[in-house]
């Protein structure tokens, strides 16, 4: 099998920057998300907070951390999102 490589560091914080949403891979499970904040988890990780739109069927909705060396296959999609919406309101607003 072949190792997926980190997402660079500089996709995230353009994505946060731009409000663009994104979609990786995460532990071997697919995420579409709104990236809002890049930040430190208590042990001192770096953590994407991010708002999920869509992941596993059974899995994360609403507001979750992401561990920034977890990210896989980051890909940066033309959608983006209003930076003051929460879960509520996951639907991505014109550009």
């Amino acid at each position: 099998m072949k190792k997926q490589k980190r997402a660079p560091l500089s996709a995230v914080r353009d994505a946060i920057r731009e409000c663009r949403v994104i979609r990786f891979s995460y532990e071997g499970q697919s995420y579409t998300v709104k990236p809002v904040e890049l930040g430190r988890s208590t042990g001192g990780s770096l953590i994407v907070k991010a708002c999920v739109r869509e992941g596993p069927a059974d899995g994360l909705r609403g507001w979750a951390n992401f561990y920034y060396w977890k990210i896989r296959s980051l890909e940066i999609l033309p959608e983006r999102f209003d930076p003051g919406t929460g879960p509520e309101s996951l639907h991505p607003v014109a550009a």
